[in-house]
């Protein structure tokens, strides 16, 4: 008898473990389904590294993740996936980042037109406008709408969408976090092409996060950490950030300081820190003396772009309002 019931006090405990072994099972499988399905999509604490991977029924995924800019957006990848390629950035200079997603079956092709493809774009919006205004007000060319924009929620942040029309027929995405626009397109020929259910996917688990750059630093080809716009400066004054290699020529490009009548003041050559040719963002550092100036009073600082063509419409440059000690 007394066997009898310690057996039973046995099963009722194994019973019990089975249980909580079930329940964990069950919740573990909910956040995995909810990590690779999407649904967790939203403003997150962190981000996945940019070309991380993951598996989801059978099929490989990878990030493109930007921590400069605070996004992780899922593609798919591997051989039967998408091949990620960078597009040229528009010269107005709120235009940050522009990446197009074209299946490796279209490349082997080797087709002319241009493909039906997946497209992430990030952009300032220096004047914080609305969605609706950005999209009648930017200066950067997008798809425009042909359809009405519609309203919508993606993981619990609003999501602007509308249909457009070209060489493919198209559907746009608009998220406005960070003072960023953040631009996701899909082009495709039918309505039951694969590529729509692709990009639905990876949009439903699209994450944001503080970005590293706030928007007010951000420029489409150049970033300057320091001296931040409206600092105060003395001598020597050091500067330095990131700028696209594109803004380089043999490594370097020049940096003047005038006074607020645009009097030239001092001189400095920008040094890239890293291997130049490239046209992703290159760490660059200059140091250089300027002689005393009116303490509280204003000066700027420009960036220039090294044009050594000498062709005004590749000049470029970025421009701040500095003070003196």
């Amino acid at each position: 008898m007394h066997v009898c019931h310690e057996l039973y006090i046995l099963a009722s405990i194994m019973n019990k473990r089975l249980f909580l072994a079930a329940i964990i099972t069950f919740a573990l499988i909910i956040v995995l389904s909810i990590t690779l399905n999407g649904k967790g999509g939203g403003v997150v604490d962190s981000l996945p590294a940019d070309g991380s991977a993951t598996v989801l029924h059978g099929r490989e995924f990878s990030f493109l993740t930007s921590m400069d800019f605070g996004f992780s957006f899922p593609y798919v990848s591997g051989d039967e996936g998408y091949v990620a390629q960078s597009g040229t950035l528009h010269q107005s200079g709120n235009e940050l980042m522009s990446v197009a997603f074209i299946t490796r079956s279209w490349i082997m092709q080797a087709a002319s037109e241009g493909p039906p493809a997946i497209t992430v774009q990030v952009f300032r919006n220096p004047m914080n406008l609305s969605v609706q205004e950005w999209i009648t007000q930017t200066s950067v060319p997008i798809p425009q709408p042909i359809s009405p924009l519609v309203a919508d929620m993606n993981g619990g942040m609003d999501v602007f969408r509308y249909a457009f029309d070209g060489l493919y027929r198209g559907t746009a995405a608009i998220f406005s976090q960070y003072e960023y626009m953040y631009l996701f397109t899909v082009s495709y020929n039918t309505d039951t092409d694969q590529i729509i259910a692709d990009f639905e996917e990876g949009l439903s688990a699209i994450r944001f996060a503080e970005p590293e750059i706030p928007a007010s630093l951000a420029h489409g080809n150049i970033i300057v950490d320091t001296p931040q716009a409206g600092a105060s400066i003395e001598s020597p004054l050091t500067v330095s950030g990131r700028a696209r290699g594109t803004w380089f020529f043999e490594a370097s490009f020049p940096v003047v300081l005038t006074d607020w009548d645009g009097g030239i003041i001092a001189t400095g050559i920008a040094q890239a820190q890293k291997d130049w040719m490239t046209e992703n963002f290159v760490p660059f550092a200059a140091t250089f003396d300027f002689p005393d100036q009116r303490p509280m009073s204003r000066g700027s600082l420009i960036l220039e772009k090294d044009n050594p063509s000498g062709m005004s419409e590749f000049d470029d440059a970025v421009e701040m309002t500095v003070f003196f000690k």
